[in-house]
């Protein structure tokens, strides 16, 4: 996009807020990732897995950070919670003590 290759910001980030607030675009938007999605046994693209379009339980964070924990044997860990607009991540920092081969 011509507003990334300028690095023009605020432009872009206008640029953005404009979609976001188009209904029919993201209507059109949707339709099209559902015709894909509908559609998938026709494609021959072997590098993709079904696995991508696997709908998964959710997981509670407690039980995400839990697993990770547990499985690199983490200590101290600490794990902070991170929102925006478009995302919720978090961030689990902790303490790794291996020994020597």
């Amino acid at each position: 996009h011509d507003l990334i290759r300028a690095n023009d910001v605020s432009s872009y980030d206008a640029y953005r807020a404009t979609l976001s607030k188009d209904n029919k675009l993201n209507e059109e938007y949707q339709s099209y990732m559902q015709m894909l999605i509908d559609n998938r046994d026709k494609y021959t693209i072997p590098q993709v897995s079904d696995e991508y379009l696997t709908q998964h339980d959710p997981k509670s964070l407690s039980d995400v950070t839990s697993d990770i924990t547990n499985e690199a044997k983490l200590k101290d860990v600490k794990v902070t919670k991170n929102t925006s607009q478009f995302f919720n991540t978090f961030t689990l920092q902790g303490t790794y003590t291996g020994s020597a081969a």
